[in-house]
């Protein structure tokens, strides 16, 4: 032996000592980890075959795609987080809104589109099947809340004006 270490086993044994909580050996503290992954074949050559076409290290590029996913991730939840709360808001909110939404469907409909339907559904205020194909009406809200569809039969209709003689 010559008394040469190799780079590569003194960058994992101080990134160990790192995971372990112990002081680093340098001076100068560091903010950022290394982190030792295996990855297949296959997925290392696309890493650098895409840091070759974007002109940056491989590193580098890793790095970003993991501050990316992670900060998708962040949203993700986020956003399913604030959508459980919207509805357990709209649930525990008034006494008796949900029984009042089983009874009327329709509540807060300010009107209905016609179109063809592309899904399977149900006619919301007589619960007749409604196949891919078939006209229905989408119920429009103001409020966010259920898509609605009615048959062409429920669809209200206007109320005639009777006529003074």
């Amino acid at each position: 032996m010559t008394g040469k270490t190799d780079p590569e086993d003194d960058a994992t044994q101080r990134s160990e000592k790192a995971d372990r909580g112990e002081p680093s050996e340098s001076t100068s503290p560091r903010k950022e980890k290394v982190l030792h992954t295996r990855i297949p074949a296959a997925l290392d050559q696309a890493l650098k075959g895409f840091a070759r076409s974007m002109r940056v290290p491989v590193s580098n590029l890793v790095r970003v795609l993991l501050e990316d996913a992670v900060e998708v991730a962040h949203r993700a939840t986020d956003k399913v987080a604030e959508a459980a709360e919207r509805a357990t808001e709209r649930v525990a909110g008034t006494p008796g809104a949900s029984d009042e939404k089983k009874t009327e469907p329709l509540a807060g409909v300010f009107g209905y589109q016609p179109l063809t339907l592309g899904v399977e559904a149900s006619c919301a205020r007589c619960g007749r099947a409604l196949d891919v194909g078939e006209e229905a009406f989408l119920g429009l809200r103001d409020a966010p809340g259920p898509r609605v569809f009615v048959c062409p039969t429920c669809l209200p209709k206007p109320k005639r004006k009777e006529s003074t003689p």
